[in-house]
């Protein structure tokens, strides 16, 4: 019995980390058709101080809010205390996180191609601004020649 109880939930756990979720697969159509990269955000939105600051000096900067309007295709995967997120989104997020986020560092982002394919990861906020941000995601994504 305890046999089985682990190769199910090995196989449960192969199964979550390699799942595309539908936002993702979502987030990686539009990339594809509007020739974007996706940028993943993992946040505790109501409780991670660096999360907060990212937000705040970063994300809801208008040169960045431009920028990524143009360029780029957002998915924020957030895992807030005060509030309950609906259990898909909750799932969801944990499968990002199981297959991008595996060192558990909150804020990390990740650039990546509409394939899939990883250009660039931040782990934590060092207090860049949106202007270093949108450098470093034109340097790796070839667009700073």
């Amino acid at each position: 019995m305890k046999k089985l109880l682990f190769i199910t939930t090995f196989l449960f756990v192969i199964a979550v980390v390699n799942a595309q979720t539908p936002r993702l697969k979502k987030a990686q159509s539009i990339a594809r058709n509007e020739h974007k990269l996706v940028l993943l955000n993992f946040s505790g939105s109501d409780w991670c101080q660096p999360c907060m600051r990212l937000e705040q000096n970063v994300f809801s900067n208008k040169r960045f809010q431009d920028f990524a309007n143009q360029n780029l295709v957002m998915v924020h995967v957030d895992f807030p205390r005060r509030k309950a997120l609906p259990q898909d989104v909750a799932v969801e997020n944990e499968q990002l996180a199981g297959r991008y986020n595996t060192a558990g560092y909150l804020p990390t982002t990740v650039l990546m191609t509409s394939d899939g394919r990883i250009l660039k990861e931040w782990s934590g906020f060092a207090g860049e601004t949106a202007n270093d941000f949108i450098s470093a995601i034109k340097r790796y994504s070839g667009q700073d020649n």
